[in-house]
């Protein structure tokens, strides 16, 4: 049995969420409702039974999962198999402690960052990044660790560091200049500055950050990039030129790069296209546009009931309180009604899933 499919029975993840069969506990449901997506962890981790590899596909389950169902529900998995996979072999002399373990370690740490801030919780999301990126050196892939700088560098905008953040992005270049050539990394890191660039009120600077993100997903190359790191591409950064161009006040070409994020995101991506469909409601909310933003916002409401993640639940409040002055006018009063119903049921959702407060592998 493979890792992805041992991922899905011991989550009970739906077999289709991830590209497989139905699962034989699906056949065994009844009124054909899907299990709970809410599962206790615990026991529940994915078993390296060779070097390397293993650890590989981990990810790339990890990672799959986590893009349709939230952080909220994998984030104790993943602590899991750090602590039981991968710990015993760097720290206790288990298996030898190739590179790859800790490419894997750094890998699996930074996802934990994603999944903790994506479940609310930054402070053990900047503790994940301040680890991984130790891990990330001593497995001498320098992509990775840029990788991680940029993962770093969102969050600090989150928290509204910007300077910070800029400069995170600024580092996470000079990284991968030493390196193998990235250029969906070097986009990713020149969106991340823009990002900030908006944010500061920089307008000439954002647009020459995305300008030279657009360029660099242009580029080809004939190294393969890392396996280990994070994709990034034209619908990522259509998102992230969006919320810049939204900073800047720049409302219709921020609504043009939304609908382009969202037209370019598949299925397979379903938090990114909720993402997408709540910046584009709150920009045609900041432009007056009622009936528009409400028609996006009960797309997305159909699509996030069972994502697990907090940052979803805070950018819906977000929105609501962007509609809230236009209460009175009915088609926004119907849309607020079934939001708060969808943040009720999501609430519920969020509230029983469990996850360790640890802190995953130690340096």
């Amino acid at each position: 049995m493979s890792v992805v499919e041992r991922i899905a029975d011991g989550l009970r993840i739906p077999g289709a969420m991830l590209g497989l069969t139905q699962r034989g506990w699906e056949r065994k449901g009844t009124n054909g409702e899907l299990p709970s997506l809410a599962p206790a962890v615990a026991d529940h981790v994915p078993q390296a039974t060779s070097p390397g590899s293993p650890d590989r596909e981990a990810v790339e389950s990890f990672r799959a999962a986590d893009r349709q169902l939230g952080g909220g529900h994998l984030y104790g998995s993943v602590l899991l198999y750090l602590h039981r996979e991968l710990a015993p072999r760097i720290f206790g002399g288990k298996q030898a402690d190739t590179p790859q373990v800790f490419q894997a370690a750094a890998a699996l740490t930074e996802m934990a960052g994603w999944m903790a801030h994506d479940s609310g919780r930054n402070g053990q999301a900047r503790d994940h990044f301040a680890k991984a990126l130790p891990f990330a050196r001593a497995g001498g892939d320098r992509a990775l660790g840029a990788n991680i700088m940029a993962s770093m560098s969102h969050l600090s905008l989150q928290l509204g560091r910007l300077e910070e953040a800029a400069s995170l992005a600024r580092a996470g270049r000079d990284h991968l200049a030493a390196g193998p050539r990235v250029p969906t990394l070097s986009a990713r890191l020149h969106a991340m500055e823009a990002r900030a660039l908006a944010q500061g009120g920089e307008a000439e600077a954002t647009r020459h950050a995305l300008s030279l993100a657009e360029r660099e997903l242009t580029r080809t190359t004939d190294e393969s990039p890392s396996h280990w790191i994070s994709s990034f591409d034209p619908a990522a950064l259509a998102s992230e030129a969006a919320l810049s161009l939204q900073d800047l006040g720049a409302l219709p070409a921020a609504v043009e790069a939304a609908e382009n994020a969202i037209a370019l995101r598949t299925g397979d991506r379903a938090r990114s296209r909720v993402f997408g469909q709540i910046t584009l409601a709150k920009i045609r909310a900041q432009q007056g546009e009622l009936e528009a933003a409400c028609a996006v916002g009960h797309e997305l409401l159909t699509a996030c009931g069972t994502l697990g993640s907090m940052r979803i639940t805070q950018q819906l409040e977000e929105l609501a309180g962007s509609l809230a002055p236009y209460r009175s006018e009915r088609v926004v009063a119907r849309f607020l009604d079934c939001l708060a119903a969808v943040n009720q049921q999501r609430a519920l959702l969020l509230a029983g899933i469990s996850a360790p407060h640890g802190g995953g592998m130690t340096t």
